[in-house]
């Protein structure tokens, strides 16, 4: 087995193994070895540009759908009889802001509505996305 030698480092100037282009492995790790360029970490937006548009449009065309129909149209048991939701009969997505497909209801209708889906579509509350 060949015994190792100590020999100056080039860099530091004290006694000690030698690694690589006469430096000790601490000196030759901190003058060689390039440590990665760190990128910002920035979070993913929760909503999209075109989505934050969309919503601006959504809640000034709510609040005025919600003026017009100030009454509960289900009428189901529980009712509260006055709007507080905008119910979307055929999903939300692109039928976000068509007025066609939304139903104004109370608090507690909307609830049985949303709870129950087959109930809500063979109601008319509510239109199936399957059929087309």
């Amino acid at each position: 087995m060949i015994k190792r030698k100590k020999k100056i480092c080039e860099s530091c100037k004290d006694e000690r193994y030698i690694f690589s282009k006469r430096m000790c492995l601490f000196c030759y790790n901190k003058n060689f070895i390039k440590k990665p360029i760190q990128k910002k970490n920035t979070p993913i937006p929760k909503r999209s540009k075109k989505g934050i548009k969309e919503d601006r449009i959504y809640y000034k065309l709510a609040k005025k759908f919600k003026e017009d129909n100030p009454y509960c149209k289900a009428k189901l048991n529980g009712c509260t009889h006055l709007t507080t939701d905008v119910h979307h009969m055929k999903s939300r997505g692109i039928n976000l802001n068509k007025i066609e497909y939304w139903l104004p209801l109370c608090r507690n209708c909307h609830n049985k509505i949303t709870d129950d889906s087959a109930f809500a579509i063979r109601e008319g509350f509510s239109i199936s996305r399957l059929k087309d």
